[in-house]
Parts: structure tokens; sequence; C-alpha cells
């Protein structure tokens, strides 16, 4: 994952977990971990129909903890977000 977020500074990545405190508290420790500065960073919210018209292409998406338990990832569109991600990565529990 260091390697992808050095390499590939012009990509998004998506943090996705339980609600969107969970997300924020899991970034903040991934980034510290990483030494990383740069990027744009999305935090998945609870509610489905925020997700819809979002871009995961060039997307590195996080999967934080208990990420199924997010009402939002319940849906087709997010489904569709995970196939055409660049990737995909499961993060357990901190």
């Amino acid at each position: 994952m260091q390697h992808y977020l050095n390499h590939t500074i012009e990509s998004r990545i998506w943090v996705v977990s339980g609600n969107l405190k969970q997300a924020k508290l899991y970034w903040d420790k991934i980034s510290k971990e990483l030494n990383w500065l740069g990027g744009k960073v999305y935090f998945m919210p609870s509610r489905a129909r925020t997700i819809d018209g979002l871009n995961p292409f060039n997307t590195l998406i996080l999967l934080c903890g208990r990420w199924w338990t997010n009402p939002a990832t319940d849906t087709p569109i997010f489904k569709q977000y995970l196939r055409d991600a660049r990737m995909t990565i499961p993060v357990g529990e901190l």
C-alpha cells in the first residue's frame, strides 16, 4: 500500500468503515503509519444516496474494520465501485 501511495499521487483514496467517524480514525492511523501527506481522501458516509455519481476509476478503496455494516455498502452502485476501482485493500481491526 505504501508503494502505491508514494507512486500514484494523483489517485484518490476512499476510506470505507462502519461509519464516518470510524473511517476518519482509521485514516488518521494509516496515514501516520505510512507517513503519507498528499492526495485526495474521501470518507464514505453511511447514506447510500450520497455515493451516487462518484468516479471509482484510478481509486484505491480501503475497506476498514467492519465496513460491511455501513448501509451504503449494501447497494448495487457500491458493488460496482468495488469492481471498477484500481485497487481494493481490506484493512483489519487496528
